[in-house]
């Protein structure tokens, strides 16, 4: 990233304190797009908008936006162990067994990787109560570096998790029936105080809860051929509900160390 700012492009942005490029510079050429996956994608994840990944691309004319999506996926799509799968979207009313799955599949993971697992989080629809969800139980595995597979990947592996998605900052594995996604991360990147932080604020915030119920359902009765294009069209209201549990977060003090 920083050597890319020396290039002295004209048209810069803010994020998070720090100054980057405009996505303008980058939707022309393949080459530049690394730079910007590598500086932004994982501050957003695989549920993100990609106008929102593709920081500054509103100021896009729609045929470039395309184009430079087009060349994001390519770089950065999450690899699908398996392929493409087409699985029927289900919303099913709140189960009380899901925090009980949650701590069964918790101590299985935690007798795997032992002091690897920095924490164990019960996050996803099914972790916030009275909210309607894929009967999937998603859980969160801080490890110290997600990319250093060999401390974890094998070990999940043995006790009957298959890996199903690789991309920047998140492994995902699942249990050969379906009902359980485990998602790894690094302890204290983004992905982890995202979905953390969207998990607390959903439990608090009964309007956001409410309109992510609705869209979920609305968009359970179409057909999804890939699972992706699902988790992508929740993202422009993922953004929305993100950025005001952030400023709350801003100001209430919420931490991940608190979190949970």
């Amino acid at each position: 990233m920083e050597e890319c700012l020396r290039l002295d492009w004209p048209a810069e942005f803010l994020l998070d304190g720090r100054r980057h490029p405009s996505v303008a510079h980058y939707a022309g050429t393949s080459r530049d797009l690394p730079v910007l996956v590598q500086g932004n994608l994982a501050k957003f994840g695989q549920h993100a908008d990609l106008r929102e990944v593709l920081l500054g691309a509103r100021e896009l004319p729609d045929p470039a936006l395309v184009v430079a999506r087009e060349k994001l996926r390519a770089l950065t799509g999450p690899v699908l162990i398996g392929g493409a799968e087409h699985r029927t979207i289900h919303i099913a009313e709140p189960d009380p067994d899901w925090p009980a799955r949650f701590q069964a599949e918790r101590a299985r993971i935690a007798a795997a990787l032992g002091e690897t697992a920095r924490r164990i989080d019960h996050i996803g629809s099914t972790s916030v109560p009275g909210l309607g969800a894929k009967p999937i139980v998603d859980i969160d595995v801080s490890v110290p570096n997600v990319d250093d597979e060999d401390a974890y990947l094998p070990q999940l592996e043995a006790v009957g998790y298959v890996l199903r998605v690789r991309e920047p900052e998140h492994r995902m594995l699942r249990t050969p029936e379906l009902d359980v996604h485990v998602h790894l991360c690094t302890l204290g990147g983004w992905w982890e105080y995202r979905h953390l932080l969207f998990r607390d604020w959903l439990c608090r915030e009964a309007r956001d809860r409410a309109a992510y119920e609705r869209l979920k359902r609305e968009l359970a009765t179409r057909e999804w051929p890939r699972l992706n294009e699902y988790a992508e069209a929740k993202g422009e209201l993922i953004a929305e509900i993100t950025a005001r549990a952030r400023a709350w977060a801003d100001t209430s003090g919420w931490s991940v160390a608190e979190s949970g």
